[in-house]
């Protein structure tokens, strides 16, 4: 129980010249019991029925102002008791409590006195206060504070709103089935248990079919590896033919109607049954691509002209390869007197056919004799070319082939 305990003058200067001088807490050592039934007075300084005094007595500070007080009698006295007061170890009576009506405690023979009490100790600092004993010191248990507990019943266990009192592990499971049972009386009339709710993104059409919905708008798979996105992977493909989901695939030698032997194949799917196949070699030398139209055959292998399809040497003897196949060489060379006749060879090879070549002579003046240059016996390789110079000159030639 609490009680409004009156604190004394003396009391309260005690405990404020402790704090003031250092010596602070002040020891609480005793409390004694009497049968006085008055109105307290700040400035008495003794009970006015004394009847006992014990020095068994605990206590503890709870907060920064109450304290918490046991008092224990197991001697066989017997007494009632309607005013208290407790005791400093200097003998000052530190603070009374008296019933004007009533005895509040009686004790007989057979019994032993058991008193806890929390004190309200109004604008004094309850830490500058101790008891010389608490070894059976029960306070009411705190988040900061061991001690003793009361245990809620059903009702404020589901309120969940004192923070005083404690849930045994029965209210525990009975506040918690409480809510299960909320949740579930909250559910769709379909889904009147747990395990319907369990089951109900599988089994239940109030949940399924919006979860089925929402999946089939998930991005294809195919088309995903055609993006070529984290562990989709690539899908190998021994038919080139079959290829016709659009997406990403591999292959290698061995694979059915493959323009090269190794190489990556991007499909590309339009409307009207179109399918685009575009194969690129494994090191990137050769692009090439086909169609298909409906039902029908794949068109063939054309090569899908780029950089590496046409490579070139800008030198001063050098070559360039076009678009359309065809192959530009030139070169440069100085002509010696008396070696008018000379072979030319082509910094590469014509793959196919040499077509022809144009010879050029660098000269401010150009004699009779090096009027006529010319050029014959070409091969895919090299011709033969005659400058007709009587003295040393530079000339420029040119070739095309494919």
């Amino acid at each position: 129980m609490a009680l409004q305990i009156t604190i004394t003058e003396a009391g309260k200067a005690e405990v404020i010249n402790a704090a003031n001088n250092g010596t602070a807490p002040v020891l609480i050592t005793a409390v004694g019991l009497g049968t006085g039934k008055y109105a307290p007075d700040p400035t008495q300084t003794a009970l006015q029925s004394e009847t006992k005094q014990l020095s068994t007595i605990a206590g503890q500070a709870v907060s920064s102002d109450t304290i918490h007080v046991t008092i224990k009698d197991e001697t066989t006295d017997v007494y009632s008791v309607s005013e208290i007061g407790l005791y400093t170890d200097s003998g000052t009576l530190f603070a009374v409590y008296s019933d004007q009506l009533n005895a509040f405690m009686q004790k007989t023979a057979e019994s032993a006195l058991m008193m806890s009490v929390d004190i309200i100790i109004g604008t004094l600092d309850a830490t500058n206060l101790t008891f010389g004993d608490t070894s059976f010191s029960n306070p009411p248990a705190s988040e900061t504070v061991s001690g003793v507990a009361k245990i809620a019943n059903l009702a404020e266990a589901i309120a969940g709103t004192d923070d005083i009192k404690i849930m045994s592990p029965l209210k525990v499971k009975q506040k918690v089935d409480n809510a299960i049972n909320d949740l579930i009386n909250g559910s769709p009339g379909a889904l009147d248990t747990l395990n319907e709710l369990a089951q109900a993104l599988g089994d239940d059409p109030n949940f399924a079919t919006t979860i089925t919905n929402a999946l089939a708008g998930k991005s294809d798979l195919t088309w995903i590896k055609s993006l070529g996105l984290g562990d989709t992977g690539t899908t190998y493909i021994s038919d080139l033919n079959a290829a016709t989901t659009g997406g990403k695939y591999a292959f290698n030698i061995g694979t059915l109607n493959a323009p090269f032997n190794y190489g990556t194949l991007d499909v590309q799917v339009r409307g009207g049954g179109e399918v685009i196949q575009i194969a690129r070699e494994h090191n990137g030398a050769e692009v090439q691509s086909r169609k298909r139209l409906g039902a029908g055959t794949f068109t063939t292998w054309t090569p899908e002209w780029n950089n590496d399809n046409c490579p070139s040497s800008l030198n001063i003897s050098g070559y360039q390869k076009l678009r359309s196949g065809l192959i530009k060489q030139w070169g440069y060379l100085s002509v010696g007197t008396g070696a008018p006749t000379m072979t030319i060879t082509l910094p590469i090879s014509f793959p196919t056919a040499f077509i022809g070549a144009n010879l050029t002579i660098k000269s401010s003046t150009i004699g009779t004799s090096e009027r006529n240059p010319r050029f014959w016996g070409e091969t895919l390789s090299n011709f033969q070319a005659n400058f007709g110079n009587a003295d040393v000159v530079d000339a420029y030639w040119e070739a095309i082939g494919y």
